[in-house]
């Protein structure tokens, strides 16, 4: 396992003293009673129309427990949304994606396993894929068995981590980029690709071959800041290099709504608000006020039109400034919660301190104002209960997000394993692990 800066700093946040500590109400300190009972008078008002006027703002969800509350939400309120947005995101990524195979797909990119890879500006050692880092690594150490190194291209427009380690780079203006795309593909004999690029043409050429006398064991990765067409193009590179199953795989997304882009999603909810169809806001852990772009810009001005805007997050930032309702909540080392990584494996995350301040996660602050809070028994462990599963020390304000989580794993994890015949058993040893390593993701 490994970490990098981003996530390792961010164990500094648990101990900021510009945390929210409270929760308020147009910036006057309340009580969570107080908000839980107006926010579920809100939303039964809403009822009778399934939710029409409620949306949820949130980043990219990447919690199962989380997604499937957000599913029963949709049982209880079908008309209501769910908008996720990220300022930095894989929009483009997903619509090279629907550009090549018609519908959305994540890649899924074994370094380990590429000989020769090249890199259409994307900066492989600057993201937040540690693994993929430490895969790249395995391929340049050398020993008496394995004297090859794996070899780097790189065609970037701005000078990267990737470009300066790596064997061979051209640098290129990003106007270029796309036709620069179309000539290498061309190279590589994919078809129907013509280009009007015509520099670096014996760069290109080698390159190729290269590339081509390694199929099966070359890798071609577009960066996130690229756009659609060269995403595409690089899948369609893979495909002719024989990648597809070797160096990489192309998995469902498991996010929701992955079908829609997040800038159509946020563009979407801007027009409803414009449109006065919006009644309750409540944004989750994101600060749209502060980052979304201007042509979509979520500000204070539109803010201001919505009947009830609620804003749960660490800190009292913009977003938590301009919304009626500010809820403080949890850093991730106080809460109860899982993820679900590309590789098909999932990771538990448990509280290592109790709450500091009154905060509330996600998770709990959706069982609270839905009717789903009783969605999964609440488990009581028993000595004659085979399916009890004995809780560890629990915060009393964390038992309901514990609760649903068990029962969710219980349910819906439980049954990808062989190894442990008892829920049990098997809830130990992730909770020892911190991971559990499922099927891994069937490749579209």
């Amino acid at each position: 396992g490994a970490t990098d800066v981003l996530a390792q700093t961010s164990l500094l946040d648990l101990y900021d003293p510009d945390r929210s500590q409270e929760i308020k109400y147009r910036g006057v300190a309340k009580g969570w009673q107080t908000f839980s009972k107006e926010i579920r008078a809100k939303i039964d008002e809403n009822r009778g129309n399934g939710g029409e006027g409620i949306r949820f703002l949130t980043g990219t969800v990447v919690s199962p427990s989380l997604v499937d509350q957000f599913k029963r939400l949709a049982e209880e309120l079908p008309n209501a949304k769910l908008v996720q947005y990220d300022p930095v995101n894989n929009d483009n990524a997903v619509a090279g994606a629907k550009m090549a195979f018609g519908s959305p797909a994540q890649a899924v990119y074994k370094f380990d396993k590429a000989e020769r890879i090249l890199s259409l500006d994307a900066d492989l050692f600057s993201g937040f894929n540690v693994r993929y880092i430490k895969d790249y690594a395995k391929g340049r150490a050398v020993s008496k068995d394995n004297t090859e190194m794996n070899r780097l291209y790189a065609v970037e427009t701005t000078m990267s981590l990737t470009g300066a380690k790596a064997d061979h780079r051209i640098a290129v203006k990003p106007s270029q980029m796309v036709e620069i795309a179309k000539a290498i593909a061309k190279a590589l004999g994919v078809s129907g690709a013509e280009s009007s690029y015509s520099d670096n043409a014996k760069w290109i050429e080698e390159m190729a071959k290269d590339l081509g006398a390694n199929k099966g064991k070359s890798l071609v990765v577009a960066g996130k800041n690229q756009s659609p067409m060269v995403h595409a193009l690089a899948n369609a590179m893979n495909d002719a290099l024989g990648a597809t199953g070797e160096t990489v795989e192309y998995i469902e997304p498991f996010q929701p709504n992955a079908e829609t882009l997040q800038s159509e999603q946020l563009a979407e909810l801007i027009k409803d608000i414009d449109a006065g169809t919006v009644k309750m806001l409540v944004i989750m852990g994101v600060n749209p006020v502060y980052n979304t772009p201007i042509d979509q810009k979520l500000n204070g001005e539109r803010m201001a039109k919505i009947e009830t805007t609620v804003h749960l997050g660490e800190h009292f930032d913009e977003t938590g400034f301009v919304s009626k309702w500010h809820i403080s909540g949890k850093h991730y080392l106080e809460s109860w919660g899982d993820v679900e990584a590309q590789n098909g494996s999932y990771s538990l995350v448990q509280p290592t301190i109790s709450p500091l301040f009154d905060t509330r996660s996600a998770l709990v602050s959706l069982l609270a104002w839905s009717g789903n809070s009783n969605a999964y028994p609440t488990v009581i462990p028993s000595a004659t209960d085979s399916t009890a599963v004995a809780a560890p020390s629990v915060v009393v304000s964390d038992r309901p997000e514990y609760d649903y989580l068990v029962k969710y794993w219980q349910s819906n994890v439980f049954g990808k394993q062989s190894k442990f015949s008892t829920f049990q058993g098997f809830w130990d040893s992730a909770l020892h692990d911190g991971i559990f390593e499922a099927n891994v993701t069937a490749s579209v």
